[in-house]
């Protein structure tokens, strides 16, 4: 929605084309990474920019029910939002025998619950790793796939927890090898509560893993309870959600709960969903459903960072 979003509007103006617009990022989650800006204004010029973007597209796609009602609540001045979530190539992540992965990772018999993201402070992996350091449960490994700027306080976290004898970095691991590692483990955990659908999460459902996460928006859009524990958002609750799914003595019945929930969202069925979006912006365009938003807010709020920088 920024300048490339910009270019897309002067496009379709051009052109005469309906513009659509796939919402999948909570940007204003973001915002810290514009310290030492104001957090407040920071925010409030986020929504006031997506306010002005989405109302001049034809069509909004959102991922998730929640992220539509969010929308809808806090921008009311757009419309025709559609709920696609973004399509799974399952195929990917099926055909492995998981015996041999793990000889080929060099992986013991120890039970692994998996994690992937970026090492990022909104993934929330300190939550995970202050979770699985209270598991009292014996050969359980964590391993968190992923690299970022977090790296070295989830190191120091780790240290502290007692537990770096039970949990790997792995670091970055080429997109390709990803479908190895999830085959491999028996559990996957995610402790992130800004994900707009939790993309990650059903792609280890492809790969057949149970799932214990928080429970936010996206997440719990993603999984029902046949494969799923979901937990709130603090290490003791996450621990409880773990222990819970590591004790149990038969993960075969969530694991292929997993796989069946992973199904529905396979890209090929998602992509046919979105051609149909197309063509309803296509019509809404034919239509002259076109609304023009009032800049003046969003400039006045451009100023004011511009002070803000000022030297």
């Amino acid at each position: 929605p920024a300048l490339l979003g910009r270019v897309a509007i002067r496009k379709s103006r051009e052109h005469n084309l309906p513009l659509v617009y796939t919402y999948h990022t909570r940007y204003a989650d973001y915002a810290h990474y514009a310290e030492p800006l104001p957090q407040p204004k920071i925010k409030e010029f986020i929504t006031l920019w997506l306010r002005d973007f989405m109302t001049e597209c034809h069509h909004v796609v959102v991922p998730s029910q929640s992220i539509k009602d969010m929308l809808l609540e806090q921008y009311p001045t757009i419309r025709n939002v559609s709920i696609v979530p973004t399509g799974v190539d399952t195929r990917r992540f099926s055909g492995f025998e998981k015996s041999a992965v793990r000889k080929e990772l060099g992986w013991t018999d120890e039970k692994v619950v998996i994690s992937v993201g970026r090492l990022a402070r909104e993934k929330s992996f300190h939550v995970l790793i202050k979770a699985f350091a209270r598991l009292d449960l014996a050969d359980t490994r964590l391993v968190i796939i992923g690299e970022g700027d977090e790296r070295e306080n989830l190191e120091e976290l780790i240290q502290e927890s007692g537990c770096a004898d039970r949990v790997t970095l792995t670091g970055l691991v080429p997109f390709h090898q990803v479908p190895k590692y999830l085959a491999a483990a028996d559990l996957f955990s995610f402790a992130s509560i800004t994900e707009t659908q939790g993309l990650v999460t059903m792609e280890a459902m492809a790969a057949g893993l149970p799932v214990v996460a928080v429970e936010a928006s996206g997440t719990r859009e993603a999984v029902d309870s046949s494969c799923a524990v979901l937990t709130q958002y603090e290490p003791e609750a996450l621990a409880r959600g773990l222990q819970e799914m590591l004790s149990r003595d038969n993960l075969a019945k969530a694991s292929e709960a997993s796989r069946q929930r992973a199904l529905e969202f396979d890209i090929m069925k998602q992509g046919e969903a979105m051609v149909e979006v197309y063509e309803q912006a296509r019509e809404s365009h034919r239509a002259g459903q076109y609304v023009l938003s009032e800049r003046k807010e969003l400039r006045d709020r451009l100023e004011e960072i511009f002070e803000i920088l000022k030297p």
